[in-house]
Order: structure tokens, then sequence, then C-alpha cells
């Protein structure tokens, strides 16, 4: 007896049924999430040099005058006056930018921007951030192996830096480490990148990316620097389909950079080595010892002593002031546990 449904079913003498294919939508548009970033970035610097004449103006009242202006602005720019009013409206101007910009398209807000928890484990994540500021320091030695000074505007940055490291610290490290790692992420890796990634071949939408982000530096020599940064965290977001690792490593990067002038870059890498072989070893171990030994699991233990071995083999580094051998090793270190980690999932599924 035949159990076909009579609704889904054709009458007898009548046709087969043939399924309605799903309406033609039209691919993303990719010049709006190119065109948007650009805007952001013109509309930030105008509003960045508003909100600094006003308040120089609002300051000096019947005294301002172009000399006077000139004069208040070069002498707030060390101070934590002239950094809340260099960093406050550009930043503000980009996240709001990025944020209309989402709500407007027909995506979802937070799958616009790519705010979700990504393919990669969260564990993972703290080993990407702890990579981040390592990119940093290889452009760094990469500037100073092409120039022979800095420009005068990376100058004015470290002038600041130094100035405000001793009696502004917090509000050094939240608006020159936290917030630019959050808003310029929300702009670059989450609206632009995830919107070329759809349309584009990743390295092309993470080039791009990487480039516009570069510009809003807006000094070249600056440009220049955060170029393999840009780059690392458009890998970074791509890989794990998130911007949130990419928002813990922007924010470590920057944030390693004030913690660098405030200590010295020695203190500092001693305390990300240390931190991120800690995290690596007692992650390797529970990871070892709370899995089922099953056909892949002396693959797992495997791994594990690898991960210890070069553990060890950072830490010989270090002790034995090699710091360009630890600054090659740890990338690499950092991509296999994530990729591992990744792979091993996937034996398992």
């Amino acid at each position: 007896m035949s159990m076909e449904n009579p609704f889904l079913s054709p009458a007898p003498g009548e046709p087969a049924l043939v399924p309605v294919p799903p309406p033609w939508e039209p691919p993303p548009r990719v010049w709006t999430a190119i065109v948007v970033p650009i805007v952001g970035i013109v509309v930030a610097l105008a509003a960045t040099i508003a909100v600094s004449l006003v308040a120089a103006i609002t300051d000096l009242g019947a005294k301002a005058n172009l000399a006077s202006v000139a004069k208040w602005l070069q002498e707030s720019v060390t101070t934590p006056v002239g950094l809340v009013l260099s960093v406050v409206p550009m930043q503000f101007v980009l996240l709001a930018v990025a944020c209309v910009a989402a709500v407007a398209s027909k995506e979802r807000f937070a799958k616009r921007l790519a705010l979700k928890r990504g393919r990669m484990p969260i564990w993972s994540w703290p080993f990407l951030a702890l990579a981040t500021p390592l990119f940093g320091l290889l452009s760094s030695i990469m500037l100073s192996a092409l120039f022979t000074e800095p420009s005068e505007n990376m100058k004015l940055v470290e002038k600041i830096f130094r100035s405000l490291s001793d009696s502004f610290f917090p509000g050094l490290v939240l608006l020159v480490g936290i917030v630019p790692g959050i808003v310029e992420e929300f702009m670059f890796r989450g609206y632009l990148q995830s919107r070329l990634l759809k349309r584009w071949h990743p390295a092309a939408a993470i080039g791009l990316s990487a480039i516009l982000f570069s510009v809003a530096h807006l000094d070249w020599m600056h440009v220049l620097g955060v170029l393999p940064l840009g780059v690392w965290l458009g890998v970074i977001a791509w890989r794990s389909g998130s911007i949130w690792p990419a928002v813990l490593g922007h924010a470590a990067n920057n944030t390693f950079a004030v913690l660098e002038l405030k200590f010295g870059a020695a203190a500092i890498l001693a305390i990300l080595l240390v931190v991120a072989t800690v995290v690596m070893v007692y992650f390797v171990f529970r990871r070892t010892f709370t899995t089922v030994v099953d056909s892949v699991g002396y693959i797992e233990i495997r791994h594990a002593f690898h991960a210890m071995a070069l553990a060890l083999v950072i830490f010989l580094a270090f002790l034995g002031n090699s710091y360009l051998a630890v600054l090659l090793l740890l990338p690499p270190a950092y991509f296999w546990t994530a990729m591992r980690a990744r792979r091993t999932t996937q034996d398992r599924v």
C-alpha cells in the first residue's frame, strides 16, 4: 500500500510537480564596503580637526586668533586633553559609520560585522592575541632597517606616549590600546573584509582591508609599519570567521606598544613569553589527559610532547638573549597550536 502524501503527489493523468527554485538574489555589493571605510576615514579626520579647533577657540575665548590657536594646539598635544581630542573623535566617527552602515545592510548586524564565535576554539584566541605584538616588533625592525630615523609624526607619537606614560597611564592604555583595537576591527575586518571575502579571493580581500587600515593611520611611515599587522589581523579574522580574535590581537599589540615605552621591550617580551608558554602548556596537558584514548588518541599525545618541546626551545632562546629566534619561533608555534586543535576536532567528527 502506497504511503505517498496525496497533497505532494500529482493526481492521475497530471504532470509531475517540478520543485520551484529559490528566488534569485543578487550577489552582495562590494563597492559600498569599499566606499564606507574611505568616507569614514575622511569624515573622522575632519571631525578630529573640527573638534580640536572648537576646543582651542572655546578655551582661548576672546584671545583666539590664528597664531594663538596654533600655539594652543601645539602645547596641548602632549597633555591628556590633547590625547582625547586626537583619539576620541576619530574613533567615534569610525565606529558610528561602521555601525550605521551595518544596520542599513540587509544582513543581521552581528553577521554583517562578523561578531560571532567563529570556527576557532575560544582557548586559541589568547595565543593569537599574544602573537600579534610580535608582528609589531618585526615591523619596527623592518622600519629601522629601511630608515635611519622615524618621521616627525612618529617622533610626536612617541613623545606623547612618554609624556603621558606616568601621569595618564590608564587613559593611555584605554585610548591607544583598547579603543582602537575594537573600533578599527569593526570597520576594517568586520564591515570591509567580511564583505570582500564573499566576492573576492581571500588574499585580495585581506590585502585591500590591510591597505585601507594602514592608510587610516595617515603618516606614511606609520602606514608602512602597520601594513604587516593589518595582514596578520586579516588572516586571523578570515581563518577564525570572526573579528573577536583580531580585536584581542589588535588591542594586545597597541597595549604592548604603550607598555614597551613604560617598562622596556625586554621586560614586556619576557612577560609575553611566560604567559604564552604557561597557557600553551596548560591547554596541551588539559587536552591530552582529558581526551578519551581512541583511534586518534596517540596523535594528540604525540603533538602534546611537540608543544612542550617547542615551549622549552622558546624559553632557551629567550634565556640566551636570542630575541630574533624568539620572534621567529612564536608565530608558527601559535599557528600550529590553533590549526592542530582544528584538525583534531575534524578527525573526531
